[in-house]
């Protein structure tokens, strides 16, 4: 039944074992690879069953996608962080956008809706220090925590507007030296 087999597999990938829950993915795939099974439709319990749509819970697993609206805190903790970009989507009730982040920098961008934000969730930030957050190149009032950006009284970043984060590591020049 592939609809738990999915949730067995983006469990697996949210702590930490992500070539076991790769695995399980594989298998279901495999199973539906276009010769066997129809790869557009894979049925538990008669077609289209909504258990199926599990699988769509991988990307924000792989993400570390999470989200709190009564709080107003979002954050990404990406389990695989290539060495030149991440990207993601995300997508919440008031709105949607994508996360981006590059060595020493990353950005929250906000392209339809809005998203009402006092909490910003980044655990990679944890051995970094913060140079500067800016929201339209505007710099945003925040405080700083081990994982956290806490901005104070709150922002809102609207539709085509972008939260922006400088960061370094001890060991990384400071920009000018």
């Amino acid at each position: 039944m592939n609809g738990f087999e999915y949730a067995a597999a983006i469990h697996m990938i949210m702590v930490g074992l992500v070539d076991e829950g790769m695995r399980c993915v594989e298998a279901i795939c495999h199973r539906y690879d276009g010769e066997r099974r129809n790869p557009w439709n894979e049925f538990e319990c008669g077609n289209n069953y909504a258990r199926s749509m599990a699988s769509y819970a991988l990307r924000p697993a792989f993400f570390g996608f999470q989200f709190d609206m009564a709080k107003g805190l979002i954050g990404f903790n990406p389990v695989q962080v290539p060495e030149e970009e991440f990207r993601c989507f995300w997508s919440l009730e008031a709105g949607w956008g994508q996360f981006r982040m590059t060595p020493g920098k990353c950005t929250l961008q906000v392209l339809y809706g809005n998203l009402p934000l006092q909490i910003l969730q980044l655990p990679f930030l944890a051995d970094r220090t913060l140079d500067r957050v800016t929201r339209d190149e505007e710099p945003v009032a925040h405080e700083r925590t081990d994982n956290s950006v806490i901005f104070l009284g709150g922002i809102e970043i609207q539709a085509e507007q972008e939260l922006f984060l400088s960061f370094h590591t001890q060991t990384d020049a400071l920009p000018g030296d």
